[in-house]
């Protein structure tokens, strides 16, 4: 609205700073600061004190000013930091932190489990359930995808290929009708 096209910035965000990404030992957190109250609590626990007694840094729109010092400070004292602790302790502490999770972990986590959003069915075959949970008419799954052929040659025989050329594609290995996964 200012007239100015932004540029890209990631994961950071041009109101609130320092808001982004930080890597650590093991990964990646996201920090969202809010607010001033949120921005003196981080520099509390990244032991950066001085950070939130300069002048320059008490206000957001200050800190916007200087995000390239400020989140440089940060990705220096996070990278130290194991990514679940770090995350944690600021959580606790009331600013809005969390670690970033590949898919392994982000399936292993409790809170998957906890809302039952994997779903397995026949043949070893597993899914991420629906997020929906409706009391009455919960989401269940009722048959799993087809493999690969395994339905061929119905679907060969319904559009009127006769047994004999049917025969002829799997032979030719055009078409698959094994059905294996």
């Amino acid at each position: 609205m200012a007239g100015v096209r932004p540029k890209r910035m990631g994961s950071r965000h041009p109101d609130t700073v320092p808001t982004d990404l930080y890597p650590t030992l093991d990964g990646l957190v996201m920090v969202c600061i809010l607010n001033d109250r949120q921005f003196v609590k981080l520099c509390e626990i990244c032991g950066l004190d001085e950070l939130c007694r300069d002048p320059r840094y008490l206000t957001s729109q200050n800190r916007g000013k200087h995000a390239e010092f400020l989140c440089g400070a940060f990705r220096a004292a996070f990278a130290s930091q194991k990514k679940h602790d770090i995350a944690m302790r600021l959580l606790r502490a009331g600013v809005p932190a969390a670690p970033v999770l590949d898919v392994n972990e982000a399936l292993a986590h409790p809170h998957v489990a906890d809302h039952a959003m994997i779903v397995e069915g026949e043949h070893g075959y597993r899914a991420v359930g629906n997020p929906i949970k409706l009391q009455r008419t919960p989401a269940t799954l009722r048959h799993v995808p087809p493999v690969l052929g395994e339905h061929s040659r119905e679907i060969l025989a319904e559009i009127g290929f006769t047994e004999a050329e049917i025969g002829a594609l799997l032979d030719a290995k055009v078409v698959r009708a094994d059905g294996s996964r």
